[in-house]
């Protein structure tokens, strides 16, 4: 069982960093969109992280966003990486 505490990150690198980690040990092609503005607070610089699972080119796809409109995105991203984790564990290492 995945412990929330190892999940819910602290600041946004933090997010962005586990979620990327999760995404790759899945075997997920990620890409990385840049956007101009920065953190309203920390003035962390933002972007959009998509991971990609599956066969490219399939007829049918889930997008997930989370941090559209501000602090959720902490809950959004445990509740991503959670998901991507809980893959690796269900699919067994190295598969």
């Amino acid at each position: 069982m995945l412990q929330g505490a190892l999940l819910y990150p602290a600041t946004y690198e933090e997010a962005r960093q586990n979620f990327r980690e999760a995404a790759s040990n899945v075997g997920a092609r990620l890409e990385q969109h840049t956007l101009p503005e920065s953190g309203p607070i920390t003035r962390d610089n933002l972007s959009i992280d998509v991971a990609v699972l599956g066969a490219a080119g399939s007829d049918w796809s889930v997008v997930v966003s989370t941090g559209l409109h501000g602090i959720e995105g902490f809950f959004g991203s445990a509740i991503q990486t959670a998901y991507l984790k809980n893959i690796k564990a269900n699919r067994g290492v190295g598969e």
